[in-house]
């Protein structure tokens, strides 16, 4: 992959950890010729303006959560809405991907959930999570132009789960290390339903099941 075509603004350590995950698959990737490509994914007015000032030949891979709506009662929701916006605007070739929950055996939240103690509410939160590897997958295939860069999506398992069902998942598959709330619990709260169909027609990958990956994980 041509990491020199790919500039993190700012990221968040979610954008660093699927950069790193990009390298590791090390296939496909980004061509020598294609547009240099701003990955956002913290809401940062400063990173924003200096993609958005980048002229012909450059492109921005916006990384946002699900729920991202100006309305939102969780700060990052709303600041993530305006850094797309402040995308859209830019006029320059702007992917938006809005994330579910990610899962994986290495993933922060999935650690988290093997040992939080939940809220009756925040267990009982529907949720669509998405395999972590999975998000990587449709990246590498949007940079090295195999699906179109353009628009928003949402990216979302195949089941609708609750977090007290995650975090039974997780605890089951034996799965360790520290872990933290990605995205916090304000956003997590504000997770809503999506339609995995649209994503897996317009990137030509198949959601897979978190809840069928788990029993792979166990240490």
């Amino acid at each position: 992959m041509a990491r020199d075509r790919l500039r993190l603004m700012n990221p968040t350590p979610v954008v660093t950890r699927l950069t790193d995950g990009l390298a590791a698959r090390a296939a496909g990737g980004i061509a020598d010729s294609a547009p240099l490509t701003w990955m956002l994914g913290a809401a940062d007015d400063v990173a924003a303006a200096r993609a958005a000032g980048m002229g012909e030949g450059h492109r921005i891979l916006m990384l946002s959560w699900i729920g991202a709506h100006p309305d939102a009662r969780a700060d990052v929701l709303r600041r993530l809405w305006a850094l797309e916006e402040r995308s859209r605007e830019s006029g320059l070739p702007t992917l938006t991907l809005r994330l579910g929950p990610l899962a994986g055996s290495s993933s922060p939240l999935w650690r988290k959930l093997a040992r939080a103690k939940l809220t009756s509410r925040l267990a009982r939160r529907p949720v669509h999570p998405v395999l972590e590897s999975q998000v990587v997958e449709v990246i590498e295939r949007a940079l090295s132009g195999a699906i179109r860069w353009d628009g928003w999506q949402e990216l979302g398992g195949p089941d609708i789960m609750t977090l007290g069902e995650c975090a039974d998942l997780a605890r089951a598959a034996n799965i360790t290390g520290e872990g933290e709330w990605e995205p916090d619990l304000e956003a997590l709260a504000e997770q809503r339903l999506i339609e995995p169909d649209v994503w897996a027609a317009w990137s030509g990958i198949e959601p897979r099941s978190p809840r069928a990956e788990t029993t792979t994980w166990a240490a």
